[in-house]
Parts: structure tokens; sequence; C-alpha cells
């Protein structure tokens, strides 16, 4: 899937979003992954296809520079509480 390809290539060349990836990662894991194959705490397709769809009208490919913001956001969030 070319959705996922995109964030880790924009995490590959930004070293400083690499824990706030991995968060959200996590936060995006589909429930019960450890009970269906590939045993793999990854997101559901269906909801990446959701939040395509919520953040651009359609479902293009996100655009690194979104990426970074939006994990930028997550980290400035989280370090507010």
């Amino acid at each position: 899937m070319r959705s996922v390809a995109i964030p880790v290539a924009m995490l590959a060349k930004r070293p400083r979003c690499w824990l706030e990836g991995v968060r959200a990662a996590w936060a995006m894991r589909r429930r019960g992954w450890w009970r269906r194959p590939p045993f793999v705490p990854v997101a559901d397709p269906d909801y990446l296809s959701w939040r395509l769809a919520t953040a651009y009208g359609d479902l293009r490919e996100p655009d690194p520079s979104d990426v970074e913001s939006f994990l930028s956001w997550r980290r400035d969030l989280r370090k507010a509480r």
C-alpha cells in the first residue's frame, strides 16, 4: 500500500519524528491484531482509507509535509498535557 510507504519514507529522512511516528502507528493499530493474520499491529486498511478521505476529500496519497505536520502536532499536544 503506497499510503504507508510515503510516511515511512518521510520518517527515514527525519529522525526527530521517529518516536512520534511509532506512537502514531501504535495508536492506529487494528483492535485485536493478535487474533488475525498477519499478527502484526498495523492499521486496518478501511480505517486508513477513511482517514485519507476525511483529510483530503478523496483517497490521494498523503503529502510528506502533511505527515510531518501531523506528527509535530501530536508531539506538541502530548507535551502540553
